[in-house]
C-alpha cells in the first residue's frame, strides 16, 4: 500500500514550500497552470467557455475548481488494485492553493467527510495561499452577457438528465445545460440530444456547455489509471457551481436523477464497496450544499426528482412526444464501448444496473423500448449467474426474494447505504422509492431465469 501526497502548482513561479505530512509517502507536484495563466486539463477551458458568454465565477469557486481537478486526477490515476491495501481504499493527501485560506479551514474537516464518504478512501486536504500572477484566475468576460439563464442543469446524455431539460424548458426556466464526457460516444450522444432539444424548443434558445476534463495515462509515474471513478460527480458538481456562480447569485444548479439510484442501496450484502456508488446520495448532496453556504458560495444543489423511480420519471414527464422519440437515443450503460472487445459497436448492455434501471422504466412509463441491448431483458432468456451477463439479475433477483420475506428490512437497506438528514417524514418518502424500484425491476425480471 502506498500513500499518495499530490501537491498543486499554479506555474512554474509558484515555489511556495509545501511541508508534506507524510514523509514516507509518494509526493507528485503537478503544474495545473500553463503560459497564459489558464487552468490546464481543460478546467480553463470550460471557465473561458463562460466568459465567452460574457459570465466569470468568483475566485472561491474557481478555487472549487482547482480541488476538482486535484480529486478528479488522484481518483483516475492513483490504482486501487496496486495501492490499496485492501484493493480498495487509497491514502490520498491533495495540497493546493486557495485565495483564502481563513475560509477554506474551515471546511476542509466536511469536505474530508464528504470525499470519504463518495470514493470509499481516506483523503486529508492541506491548502496554503495562492501568490504572484496565480492571485487571481477569474477571467475578464469576453462579451456582453447574450442569453438569460435562470438555472444550471446537468446533462450528461442520460435519460434523467434529457427528462429534467424537457421538463424544465417546458416550465419556461433557460437552463444552461452542463456537460462533461470521458469518452467520444458519450459526447455525440449529448450533442445529439442537445440539437434536438435547440430544434424542438427553439424558442427557448436552449444553451449548452461541455467539459473536457483528463489527464494523461502516465499522469503518476509508479501507479496505474483506475476505472471505478467514484469520485466522479466531485468534478461534475464543481462545474454546475462554476457556472451557476458566473450567472449570479441564487441561482439552482440542478442534478436530475432518480431517487432508486441516488439511494443505491445494496442489493446483496456484499455489494456496499465497489457496487454500490454514492454519486447524487441525499446525504452527500447535503453536504455538497452546506460546504457551498460555508464558502459564500450562494448556489444550491437540487435533485428535482429525488422521491421518484426511473419509471415514475418516464411517465411523468412533461413532453412525452418528444421522450418517447428521442429516449432511445440516451445512454445508461455503465460501459457503453464495452462490445468493442467483442468486434461489436458501442452499444448499451442490457445487464448492468443502469441497463436493468433503464429498462424497467421503459416497461412502467412507455409502451415500447426502441433501445438497442445486447441482450434486452424484456423476454423469456435464461442467464448464466456467475458471468457478467447474470451477476446484477442475481443480486435484484436475491433483494427481491429477502424484501418478499422480511418486507421490514427495506428501511435498514436504506439507511445502510449512508445517513439521511432528513425529517421522518421524508425519510419514509425515500424507503417506498426504494420498494417501487425494486418492483420495477421486478417486472422486467419475471421472465428471465438464472443458471
Amino acid at each position: 500500500m502506498s500513500r499518495y501526497s499530490l501537491v498543486a502548482r499554479l506555474g512554474k513561479k509558484d515555489l511556495s514550500r509545501v511541508n508534506i505530512l507524510q514523509k514516507d509517502s509518494i509526493v507528485v507536484e503537478m503544474d495545473l497552470l500553463d503560459g497564459d495563466n489558464v487552468l490546464k486539463y481543460g478546467m480553463g477551458s470550460f471557465i473561458n467557455g463562460l466568459a465567452l458568454r460574457g459570465m466569470s465565477p468568483s475566485e472561491t469557486s474557481i478555487d472549487l475548481g482547482i480541488l476538482a481537478l486535484l480529486i478528479t486526477a488522484a481518483d483516475t490515476r492513483i490504482s486501487r488494485e496496486s495501492d490499496a491495501q485492501d484493493n480498495w481504499t487509497r491514502e490520498i493527501d491533495l495540497y493546493f492553493p486557495v485565495e483564502n485560506v481563513f475560509l477554506w479551514e474551515s471546511v476542509l474537516p466536511k469536505l474530508q467527510r464528504m470525499l470519504n464518504f463518495l470514493t470509499g478512501d481516506y483523503w486529508r486536504l492541506f491548502v496554503r495561499i495562492r501568490k504572484g500572477n496565480a492571485r487571481k484566475l477569474a477571467p475578464v468576460p469576453e462579451s456582453l452577457r447574450l442569453r438569460e439563464h435562470t438555472c444550471v442543469s446537468l446533462f450528461s446524455g442520460g435519460l434523467d438528465s434529457f427528462i429534467g431539460a424537457i421538463d424544465f424548458n417546458h416550465r419556461k426556466e433557460k437552463p444552461l445545460l452542463i456537460s462533461h464526457y470521458w469518452e467520444g460516444i458519450v459526447h455525440s450522444y449529448q450533442q445529439y440530444l442537445y440539437e434536438a432539444l435547440k430544434k424542438y424548443f427553439l424558442k427557448n434558445n436552449i444553451d449548452q456547455l461541455s467539459a473536457y476534463v483528463g489527464f494523461p495515462l502516465d499522469l503518476i509515474q509508479k501507479s496505474s489509471s483506475e476505472k471505478s471513478q467514484r469520485g466522479r460527480s466531485f468534478l461534475f458538481f464543481a462545474l454546475a457551481v462554476l457556472a451557476a456562480d458566473s450567472i449570479g447569485k441564487g441561482v439552482k444548479s440542478y442534478v436530475p436523477e432518480n431517487g432508486f439510484i441516488s439511494l443505491n442501496a445494496p442489493l446483496t450484502p456484499l455489494r456496499l464497496g465497489s457496487l454500490s456508488t454514492r454519486t447524487t446520495h441525499p446525504y452527500y448532496m447535503a453536504l455538497w450544499n452546506s460546504v457551498l453556504k460555508d464558502l459564500k458560495i450562494d448556489t444550491e444543489l437540487l435533485n428535482p426528482y429525488k422521491y421518484m423511480t426511473k419509471g415514475e420519471m418516464f411517465k411523468e414527464c412533461s413532453d412525452q412526444k418528444i421522450l418517447k422519440k428521442l429516449a432511445k437515443h440516451t445512454v445508461s450503460c455503465s460501459s457503453i464501448n464495452k462490445g468493442r472487445f467483442y468486434g461489436k459497436p458501442p452499444m448499451h448492455c442490457g445487464y448492468c444496473v443502469p441497463c436493468i434501471i433503464r429498462q424497467a422504466s421503459f416497461l412502467f412509463g412507455a409502451s415500447s423500448d426502441e433501445t438497442k441491448y445486447r441482450i434486452p431483458l424484456n423476454r423469456k432468456l435464461t442467464l448464466k449467474s456467475r458471468l457478467a451477463e447474470g451477476k446484477h439479475v442475481h443480486a435484484f433477483r436475491f433483494a427481491i426474494e429477502r424484501i418478499r420475506k422480511t418486507p421490514n428490512i427495506i428501511s435498514s437497506l436504506v439507511l445502510s447505504s449512508g445517513p439521511l438528514l432528513e425529517n421522518k417524514q421524508n425519510v419514509e418518502k425515500y424507503i417506498k422509492i426504494y420498494s417501487r424500484g425494486i418492483k420495477e425491476a421486478q417486472t422486467l425480471l419475471k421472465n428471465v431465469s438464472l443458471k
